[in-house]
């Protein structure tokens, strides 16, 4: 399962959407594939995202601790250089796997 964030196909954020300006439909639609889909893998693509609140980070290791209980992982694509630093500092990089690798729309689900 493939999880895209395009800012410029979503609506301006509103009430439940980050305070920073991304809306969290990455992290609902990360849920909605671990949820839903039968595939091994969940990889989210983060390219789109600059900044990430601790209450999304707590949801993103819910959401590995759920996708290791059925057997599957979580993988992070493309982090911003600025999420590659906080995953690391809080060694959540440790925890979920991150990759920098380019996807293309084939992949999309």
């Amino acid at each position: 399962m493939y999880v895209d964030v395009d800012h410029k196909r979503t609506p301006a954020p509103a009430a439940g959407s980050s305070k920073h300006g991304a809306p969290k439909h990455w992290l609902a639609a990360a849920r909605r594939g671990l949820e839903q889909g039968s595939e091994t893998e969940i990889l989210v693509d983060l390219r789109s995202v600059e900044l990430i609140s601790s209450q999304e980070i707590g949801e993103l290791i819910r959401l590995q601790l759920s996708a290791r209980q059925k057997s599957r992982r979580l993988v992070l694509n493309n982090p911003q250089p600025n999420l590659l630093e906080v995953f690391t500092l809080t060694r959540l990089d440790r925890l979920i796997e991150l990759r920098h690798s380019a996807v293309t729309p084939a992949t999309f689900v």
